[in-house]
C-alpha cells in the first residue's frame, strides 16, 4: 500500500501573462526543472511509502522527461491533452492546475491503482517539504490549512492548495471535488483556486483537520519571493 503524492508542475512556462501579472515566471525553465527535482527528493525523505505522480502541464524535452521518469513512479503527461495545455498557457493558473489534476484522475494509471492508495497528497511543483514536517493522515478527513475569515472572497473561505492530504476513504469524494471545481464559473472571473476548492470540500461534507503550519516552502513563481506555509 502506498501514499499517493500528486506533484502539479509547469516547467516550460510560456511567456503569456497570467490574469494577475504579466510575469509568468521569475525562473528559467532549467531552474524550474531543478526545483522540481528538489520537490521529488523531499517527498521521498518525509512521506513514507510514497507513490509519486508527476503531473506535467507543459511540453518538456526528453532530458527532463527521462530524468523525471527515473525519479518518480509515474509521469503523467497532462500536456498531451490539447485542452489542458491551452489552459496551462492561459490566464487562469488555478483553473489550469485543477485541469491537470483532473486529467490524471481520469487516467488509467489512477483508476487501475486507486485501491493501492492509503492516502492522497497534493504538493505544488518546485515547493518542498522542510525538516519540521510530520506526515499525518486523519480518518475521514482532509488535512490542510483552511480559513473562514478571508475577505478576498464573498464566502470568506480560503485554503492553501500548495499542500493538502486526503484520507483513503475520501479519495472518491476528492475526485468529486476536483470535478465540481472544474465547472465553477468563478474561475473565468479570475477567482483563485484557493477560494473555489474548499467550497466543494464543504459541499461534499468532508471533515477538515486544520493545520495552520504545513512546513512546506519554496519560491513563488511569478516574482521569485520565498514563501513558507
Amino acid at each position: 500500500m502506498y501514499n499517493l503524492v500528486l506533484v502539479t508542475s509547469a516547467i516550460n512556462t510560456s511567456t503569456n501573462p497570467l490574469s494577475y501579472t504579466n510575469t509568468r515566471s521569475a525562473f528559467t525553465h532549467e531552474e524550474r526543472f531543478k526545483q522540481s527535482l528538489i520537490t521529488i527528493e523531499s517527498i521521498k525523505q518525509y512521506i513514507p511509502n510514497p507513490y509519486i505522480v508527476f503531473i506535467e502541464g507543459t511540453i518538456i524535452n526528453d532530458e527532463y522527461k527521462n530524468t523525471i521518469i527515473n525519479s518518480v513512479n509515474y509521469l503523467h503527461k497532462a500536456y498531451e491533452d490539447p485542452s489542458v495545455l491551452a489552459e496551462v498557457n492561459g490566464l487562469y493558473k488555478g483553473y489550469a492546475e485543477n485541469k491537470k489534476i483532473l486529467s490524471y484522475l481520469n487516467s488509467d494509471n489512477f483508476i487501475t491503482n486507486k485501491h493501492l492508495f492509503t492516502s492522497l497528497t497534493k504538493i505544488s511543483g518546485r515547493y518542498y517539504i522542510n525538516n519540521n514536517f510530520t506526515f499525518n493522515i486523519y480518518d475521514n478527513s482532509v488535512t490542510g490549512n483552511i480559513r473562514f475569515d478571508n475577505n478576498a472572497h464573498h464566502s470568506g473561505i480560503w485554503m492553501s492548495t500548495l499542500f493538502y492530504s486526503f484520507h483513503s476513504k475520501l479519495i472518491d469524494k476528492y475526485v468529486n471535488v476536483v470535478n465540481s471545481a472544474d465547472s465553477d464559473n468563478e474561475f473565468k472571473d479570475g477567482v483563485a483556486l484557493e477560494h473555489i476548492f474548499p467550497k466543494y470540500i464543504l459541499l461534499n461534507s468532508i471533515n477538515i483537520h486544520n493545520t495552520p503550519i504545513l512546513n512546506v516552502e519554496g519560491c513563488y513563481g511569478p516574482w521569485g519571493s520565498f514563501i513558507k506555509h
